[in-house]
């Protein structure tokens, strides 16, 4: 026994100083667990991370060089608890891929530049108002902007186009909850609202395809009834104005 824990004493000092990575969690460096152990997301942590597993640790001395780690801030709503960013710096700055934890559990993994949120990701939010909503897609200087899947906690989904952060473009809604579910609208967004031309369906087989203007049927539309009667013509704010005549 002693010539076993002898020689296993040898065996952990020479991995050590040859600076052997110790695998701790299912293949994951130890560097990259250590940085993760404390995120929420830990497996997404360490996917983001283990691509750029190469790069060296930051220090002091190379931190305007291209390197991960890890940075501890304190949260500007709640200075008594802290903020976490694992992954990649460059010029000293968030750059790169990496994983961005706040102090009230929510958290973004995905694509940083300067500091920002720039590039494909995705954002999980854990606490207040959005708690449990979900957006995957394309950022610019940390909005939501380009094209992207935003889902509600109640399972309300948005598919399509964004710019600043708002639905605006081509998009697809669908409601899964409340008064609206099972209603959808395939269409042209513009700051949130469905203005341009799209098509709503209501859960019982009606639907209008036509012109809207925020949020309301506005301009030249057809709206189907179940039975297949239909009415078209000429909207203003929601109601018919004016029939079409053949």
């Amino acid at each position: 026994m002693f010539k076993y824990n002898y020689f296993r004493k040898i065996c952990i000092a020479l991995i050590i100083g040859c600076g052997i990575p110790i695998v701790t969690n299912a293949g994951v460096e130890s560097e990259i667990h250590k940085m993760c152990s404390s995120v929420r997301d830990y497996k997404g942590c360490v996917e983001i991370n283990s691509s750029k597993s190469s790069l060296p640790k930051c220090n002091f001395l190379n931190k305007k060089r291209a390197c991960y780690g890890e940075e501890t801030f304190s949260n500007l709503d709640n200075p008594k608890e802290n903020d976490i960013y694992v992954g990649e710096f460059l010029n000293e700055k968030f750059h790169g891929k990496g994983t961005y934890t706040y102090a009230d559990g929510s958290i973004y993994i995905g694509q940083f530049s300067e500091n920002f949120f720039h590039g494909k990701g995705t954002m999980i939010w854990g606490d207040a108002e959005f708690k449990g909503d979900k957006y995957v897609g394309e950022w610019v200087n940390d909005e939501r902007t380009g094209d992207g899947t935003y889902t509600w906690a109640n399972g309300d989904r948005y598919i399509g186009e964004f710019l600043n952060g708002k639905q605006h473009g081509q998009g697809k809604y669908t409601w899964n909850s409340g008064e609206f579910k099972g209603d959808k609208y395939v269409g042209e967004w513009v700051h949130d609202e469905r203005t341009g031309d799209g098509k709503y369906t209501w859960a019982n087989g009606e639907s209008y395809v036509g012109e809207w203007l925020k949020g309301k049927q506005h301009g030249q539309g057809k709206y189907t009834w179940s039975d297949g009667n239909s009415w078209n013509g000429i909207w203003l704010n929601g109601e018919q104005f004016k029939e079409n005549r053949i």
